[in-house]
């Protein structure tokens, strides 16, 4: 790993793929005041850039690049807003051709050297970027699963980082200027962190290349900082909030705290007590809770490694929340109590070791996996967490599992008047 101005390059080195992957992130604060100019910048930036001033020139150049894919993407990471580009491409190697410096050269222009008008991003790209990151705010809640998680963040985080949305708000992008976008660009340009990624077919003269083309374009002295600092959220009495929505399903979402981080030598034990309660077809809420007792659609539990929070998700007839509230969280309670059979306890590991060796089968998954473990402090390669998790007796499952506490419980049910 290269690590200078502010500036990570990292090679994942896979012979396994005839493809290469490279991604540049940048990772950055969640905050009210900037998360939308990040997420409108990634997209005005995709745009255009000087080498390549429209998208339809850029897709010229991917299509040159014997059909290279080029996507940008925005996510949450617990505190950080993760936001920048990603390129796919079929190693030199077996095209005959050096299209990684081609890709290379795309990439850093396409961020660091935009297509400008009169010193500001181009208006029409602006305007035209702006109104489509409105309709992808605004249809958020279309898919009431994943908006009633939101919610449940939004409640469980109120007033933290966290609950904020990683697309920004409707309130502030409607108030954003072409003028405080670009301001907030060269700002941005100066400060933030950047990590790139090379998975595949790669070779340390082109990482030590990449690094030296990119402290030369961005032109700054900054520190590299500490991207791994994360912070347990306190246990509390539980809080529950009900909300109205137009939907004949309810969703019901519990959050729980796990006083685990992913640096912690409890949190492969974590990860298997995970499976157990909620994880996966051999888990306790997938067998009692929907498949027993019929009480949900879906049943199941995640652990959000960031925040050291566990979440149980459940879609079930608006008339039976508080039955399968009390059944959850019964689940949890026998995990708790050493109630694991043999069968749950050694499918759960089977199946997270499954999991874990998948992503080696696709250099995006390897890749994400790794530039998490960076963000999280973890120094596991996927062999050691499945060296790990082998390993791993019920004894230290329980132990964890005790850690465990409700703190959330949000449920979105039908407006009042809406007949079941």
């Amino acid at each position: 790993m290269f690590e200078n101005n502010g500036c990570r390059v990292m090679l994942f080195e896979n012979k396994k793929f005839k493809t290469n992957s490279i991604s540049i992130s940048m990772v950055s604060e969640l905050q009210k005041e900037t998360a939308t100019q990040n997420a409108l910048l990634l997209e005005v930036l995709g745009r255009g850039c000087e080498l390549f001033s429209t998208s339809k020139e850029i897709s010229v150049e991917l299509e040159e690049c014997f059909g290279a894919n080029l996507a940008s993407n925005v996510d949450k990471h617990g505190d950080k807003q993760v936001f920048g580009f990603s390129v796919s491409y079929p190693a030199d190697e077996f095209v005959n051709a050096n299209i990684t410096k081609r890709l290379m050269t795309l990439m850093l222009n396409v961020i660091f050297k935009p297509n400008l008008r009169e010193g500001l991003f181009v208006e029409d790209f602006f305007n035209q970027e702006k109104e489509n990151l409105r309709q992808e705010i605004e249809g958020l809640k279309d898919d009431k699963k994943d908006y009633a998680h939101d919610r449940l963040l939004n409640c469980m985080f109120e007033g933290e980082p966290y609950s904020l949305c990683e697309l920004g708000d409707l309130d502030t992008l409607e108030k954003l200027t072409n003028q405080d976008l670009y301001r907030h660009y060269k700002q941005l340009l100066k400060s933030v962190q950047i990590v790139v990624l090379l998975s595949g077919r790669f070779s340390n003269k082109i990482v030590e290349e990449f690094s030296v083309n990119l402290n030369d374009i961005l032109e700054r002295d900054i520190e590299t900082q500490d991207l791994g600092k994360l912070a347990l959220k306190t246990p509390r009495e539980i809080f529950e909030k009900t909300e109205e929505f137009d939907v004949t399903q309810g969703k019901l979402e519990i959050g729980f705290t796990t006083e685990t981080l992913p640096s912690s030598p409890d949190f492969i034990p974590l990860v298997v007590t995970n499976a157990i309660f909620g994880g996966g077809m051999q888990s306790k809420l997938f067998t009692v809770v929907r498949e027993q007792e019929s009480l949900a659609y879906y049943a199941v539990s995640a652990i959000d490694k960031f925040k050291g929070v566990m979440f149980a998700y459940a879609g079930i007839d608006l008339q039976h929340k508080q039955k399968a509230q009390e059944l959850i969280l019964s689940q949890l309670s026998k995990v708790q109590n050493g109630e694991i059979s043999d069968f749950e306890f050694s499918a759960s590991k089977k199946s997270i070791i499954n999991s874990l060796r998948a992503l080696g089968d696709s250099l995006l998954a390897e890749q994400s996996f790794y530039f998490n473990q960076l963000l999280t402090k973890s120094k596991l390669s996927i062999e050691e967490m499945i060296s790990e998790i082998s390993e791993i007796k019920i004894e230290e499952v329980v132990r964890v599992a005790k850690k465990i506490k409700p703190h959330t419980v949000y449920f979105m049910t039908e407006k009042t008047g809406v007949a079941l």
